[in-house]
């Protein structure tokens, strides 16, 4: 009988409090929809894996790392799943490491990152829409109320995932807007809509799996260069909410579809 082992990868964090609403609780997701798989996880940023070893004593692995053990402990059927947002950097790091060991497996699968086909964007608008317009229902002036979504950014050829689910959000007269912290769309972008549309309050979300450095600091920090900071002294009304992504059902049960697409 084959052994079949379940793998959960992601960038890590070095936030306690922000793990165990996000990517535990996609890994949670994913163990009760595959409960035939044995449960693995393993992170792909090396600089956040040792940072918890050292920290917490607690070992997480490496892709290639856990590939090894897997092979070593006789499974041979592998079941990926990503919760990466984009097609960039690290995603295509972890396939090149999944694409190197498919030799050694009789069967390995990946599920897609959060956004890659069309129907993704689609999706994800929506649900970015809907949570806006929640957001800004009980504002006393709704109709001068927006949300900006602040997601990482890369230099990646990927980068233009975050203008064009953006876009899709302008065709949908969305009171929606994303930027990024090291991408396109920038900040400047963003308050170029804000400017034009005559919007007074903004709500600030991270576009981030977790909450951790980027969304405490870059987003919502009371540091000169923070979103927060840049957008009062622009004038505006500021609201902070610090969910990562990952904490949304409809984000959880949407890396429980890509991986089921694949299978």
């Amino acid at each position: 009988m084959s052994k079949k082992a379940l793998v959960v990868v992601s960038f890590g964090t070095s936030h306690s409090d922000t793990r165990k609403k996000t990517i535990e609780i996609c890994e949670n997701e994913l163990r009760k929809s595959f409960l035939e798989y044995d449960f693995f996880r393993a992170w792909t940023s090396k600089m956040i894996i040792k940072k918890i070893k050292n920290r917490d004593n607690e070992e997480i692995l490496f892709p290639d790392e856990l590939m090894d053990m897997l092979c070593k402990k006789g499974y041979d059927e592998v079941y990926i799943q990503s919760l990466h947002l984009i097609c960039g950097e690290e995603y295509n790091k972890l396939l090149d490491i999944i694409n190197s060991y498919k030799k050694r497996f009789s069967k390995i699968c990946i599920g897609r990152p959060l956004l890659s086909t069309l129907e993704d964007y689609k999706y994800i608008a929506e649900f970015i829409d809907i949570k806006s317009k929640k957001d800004i229902e009980n504002d006393f002036k709704k109709e001068y109320s927006a949300v900006v979504w602040m997601g990482h950014g890369t230099e990646h050829i990927a980068h233009s995932s975050y203008a064009a689910l953006d876009y899709r959000l302008r065709v949908k007269e969305s009171p929606a807007f994303i930027g990024t912290v090291e991408g396109y769309p920038e900040i400047e972008d963003v308050l170029f809509f804000l400017e034009k549309n005559n919007i007074k309050k903004v709500h600030l979300r991270p576009l981030l799996l977790v909450s951790g450095d980027h969304a405490k600091n870059d987003m919502a920090g009371n540091n000169d260069k923070s979103w927060k900071k840049i957008l009062e002294k622009k004038g505006f009304e500021v609201e902070v909410h610090l969910e990562g992504i990952g904490q949304f059902d409809e984000i959880q049960r949407k890396f429980v579809e890509n991986l089921k697409d694949e299978l």
